[in-house]
């Protein structure tokens, strides 16, 4: 992606541009940046894109409760961001991640690490954040499109492991361990 100057279209997936105009409204900003974090991982070209971009909270409800990981995934993110017709609410964000983080979905499993690693709606919690990025890192290898989620992951993983005991590893390793045996 490259600068440009204020009224110029911006490219940010194959199907969609945006257009910037003059200072940029907070709600632009937050789709600017969840595309740029989509795009960091990889995900650019995924149906998430479309999803997050067109898809009315209605329709994204109805998808997610029929168990729709990329809606789940979806609807957690316009959570934590508020865009889109929904309220910043961190903990229907976290909510809704979980539910797809338990259909394996790799950057939901992300999100929640970084949840729990930076206390965002939720107590801060390296061992749990530790958990998150080892199966985000798991998952991410599954695909193609995921190496760059996995190196975010595991590069995530090794810093919060600096900032814990072996003992607090090893009870990260065995839950990751104990959800694997659940969820596969």
């Amino acid at each position: 992606m490259k600068f440009c100057k204020a009224g110029s279209p911006v490219k940010l997936s194959f199907t969609h541009s945006y257009r910037i105009v003059g200072i940029m409204k907070t709600q632009t900003l937050k789709l600017l940046l969840a595309a740029l974090m989509l795009l960091t991982l990889g995900l650019s070209a995924s149906p998430h894109t479309v999803l997050a971009s067109g898809t009315s909270m209605t329709d994204l409800m109805a998808l997610a409760e029929n168990g729709n990981t990329m809606a789940q995934r979806t609807l957690g993110e316009r959570f934590a961001m508020g865009v889109e017709g929904a309220p910043k609410d961190m903990s229907q964000a976290i909510s809704w991640w979980q539910k797809a983080a338990d259909n394996g979905d790799a950057l939901s499993q992300f999100n929640l690490g970084m949840v729990y690693l930076r206390g965002a709606g939720a107590p801060q919690d390296k061992i749990q954040a530790h958990m998150w990025f080892s199966l985000a890192a798991a998952f991410s290898k599954e695909t193609a499109s995921g190496q760059q989620g996995n190196k975010l992951a595991e590069t995530e993983r090794s810093a919060v492991e600096t900032k814990m005991t072996q003992g607090q590893i090893a009870e990260a390793r065995a839950r990751a361990q104990d959800w694997l045996a659940k969820h596969k």
